[in-house]
Protein backbone atom coordinates (compact mmCIF):
# COMPACT_ATOMS: atom_id res chain seq x y z
CA UNK A 1 0.00 0.00 0.00
CA UNK A 2 2.80 2.66 0.89
CA UNK A 3 4.21 1.75 -2.54
CA UNK A 4 1.37 2.70 -5.04
CA UNK A 5 0.68 5.79 -2.23
CA UNK A 6 4.42 7.03 -2.78
CA UNK A 7 3.65 6.43 -6.57
CA UNK A 8 0.84 8.19 -6.36
CA UNK A 9 2.54 11.12 -4.92
CA UNK A 10 5.63 11.26 -7.36
CA UNK A 11 2.90 11.39 -10.30
CA UNK A 12 1.27 13.92 -8.45
CA UNK A 13 4.75 15.96 -8.04
CA UNK A 14 5.33 15.29 -11.51
CA UNK A 15 2.25 16.61 -12.84
CA UNK A 16 1.90 19.80 -10.81
CA UNK A 17 5.59 20.89 -11.62
CA UNK A 18 5.03 20.48 -15.36
CA UNK A 19 1.50 22.80 -14.92
CA UNK A 20 4.08 25.18 -13.26
CA UNK A 21 6.78 25.20 -15.80
CA UNK A 22 3.64 25.39 -18.56
CA UNK A 23 2.33 28.58 -16.74
CA UNK A 24 5.40 30.52 -16.28
CA UNK A 25 6.57 29.44 -19.86
CA UNK A 26 3.41 31.61 -21.40
CA UNK A 27 3.75 34.29 -19.66
CA UNK A 28 7.08 34.55 -20.75
CA UNK A 29 6.26 34.33 -24.14
CA UNK A 30 3.44 36.87 -23.93
CA UNK A 31 5.95 39.18 -21.84
CA UNK A 32 8.38 39.21 -24.60
CA UNK A 33 5.67 39.46 -27.16
CA UNK A 34 3.87 42.54 -25.72
CA UNK A 35 7.47 44.06 -24.45
CA UNK A 36 8.06 43.41 -28.69
CA UNK A 37 4.91 45.12 -29.80
CA UNK A 38 5.12 47.94 -27.45
CA UNK A 39 8.81 48.59 -28.82
CA UNK A 40 7.29 48.99 -32.23
CA UNK A 41 4.37 50.97 -31.37
CA UNK A 42 6.16 53.72 -29.40
CA UNK A 43 9.40 53.68 -31.10
CA UNK A 44 8.90 56.74 -32.62
CA UNK A 45 8.42 58.53 -29.32
CA UNK A 46 11.56 58.22 -28.79
CA UNK A 47 12.32 61.16 -30.58
CA UNK A 48 10.47 63.80 -28.60
CA UNK A 49 11.76 62.62 -25.76
CA UNK A 50 15.07 63.05 -26.55
CA UNK A 51 14.82 65.98 -28.08
CA UNK A 52 13.73 66.79 -24.40
CA UNK A 53 16.15 65.52 -22.83
CA UNK A 54 18.59 67.80 -24.73
CA UNK A 55 16.78 71.16 -24.36
CA UNK A 56 16.87 70.63 -20.55
CA UNK A 57 20.50 69.69 -20.70
CA UNK A 58 21.65 71.90 -23.41
CA UNK A 59 20.85 75.75 -25.12
CA UNK A 60 17.62 75.25 -27.03
CA UNK A 61 19.83 75.95 -30.17
CA UNK A 62 21.92 72.88 -29.96
CA UNK A 63 19.82 70.83 -28.22
CA UNK A 64 16.73 70.45 -30.63
CA UNK A 65 19.77 68.63 -33.34
CA UNK A 66 21.14 67.08 -31.08
CA UNK A 67 18.26 65.56 -29.43
CA UNK A 68 16.90 64.75 -32.84
CA UNK A 69 19.67 62.71 -34.14
CA UNK A 70 20.02 61.11 -30.57
CA UNK A 71 15.89 60.56 -30.76
CA UNK A 72 16.56 58.51 -34.58
CA UNK A 73 19.56 56.55 -33.26
CA UNK A 74 17.56 55.47 -30.12
CA UNK A 75 14.21 55.29 -31.83
CA UNK A 76 15.93 52.97 -34.38
CA UNK A 77 17.55 50.82 -31.96
CA UNK A 78 14.05 50.72 -29.89
CA UNK A 79 12.30 49.42 -33.35
CA UNK A 80 15.14 46.85 -34.41
CA UNK A 81 14.68 45.40 -30.79
CA UNK A 82 11.15 44.97 -30.68
CA UNK A 83 11.02 43.56 -34.46
CA UNK A 84 13.17 41.00 -32.66
CA UNK A 85 11.49 40.69 -29.90
CA UNK A 86 8.16 40.07 -32.08
CA UNK A 87 10.13 37.76 -34.19
CA UNK A 88 11.77 35.41 -31.17
CA UNK A 89 8.88 35.54 -28.96
CA UNK A 90 8.58 32.09 -28.43
CA UNK A 91 11.61 31.54 -27.09
CA UNK A 92 11.56 33.26 -23.78
CA UNK A 93 13.83 35.82 -22.58
CA UNK A 94 14.73 38.56 -20.26
CA UNK A 95 14.61 42.17 -21.19
CA UNK A 96 16.95 43.65 -23.48
CA UNK A 97 16.36 47.56 -23.15
CA UNK A 98 14.29 49.77 -20.30
CA UNK A 99 11.06 51.16 -20.32
CA UNK A 100 10.76 55.05 -21.29
CA UNK A 101 10.63 56.05 -17.72
CA UNK A 102 13.93 54.35 -16.46
CA UNK A 103 16.49 56.29 -19.01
Amino acid sequence: MSTKRLMGFLLLFIFLTSAAARASYTEGVAQKLGRGVGNVIYSPLEIPLRVDHEITSDDYVYGVPKGALKGIVYAVGRLTVGAYEVATFPIPQDQIISNFNQD
